[in-house]
């Protein structure tokens, strides 16, 4: 590949993100206004499990961001056959969404 076309590949790249970058901060859960109501993230139960990040872990960020554990769904045991919990789809829901799933 010669140079210019890296360059072009940069430049196109570059323009994406001056674009997208600010979609994606008007978007995020930094920005107070929770527009992202539900979360699934797969996370690890057994500390051993060095391929998922762990459940504590999600949970400590998305309660610091003002979500709520909803959920613990798909849950998978580890690959060799033990009888320990290896990593689950948590789910974490915005204030608003758990206040109305909850009454």
């Amino acid at each position: 590949m010669n140079s210019d076309k890296i360059t072009e590949i940069f430049c196109s790249i570059d323009d994406f993100c001056k674009d997208f970058v600010p979609y994606w901060q008007s978007h995020s859960l930094a920005n107070g206004r929770k527009r992202i109501r539900f979360i699934q993230v797969e996370s690890g139960m057994n500390p051993f499990n060095d391929r998922h990040i762990p459940y504590h872990a999600f949970h400590e960020l998305m309660t610091h961001f003002g979500y709520l554990p909803f959920g613990l769904y798909e849950q998978h045991l580890e690959w060799n056959g033990q009888a320990r919990l290896r990593f689950v789809n948590a789910v974490f829901v915005c204030p608003s969404v758990g206040n109305s799933v909850h009454r």
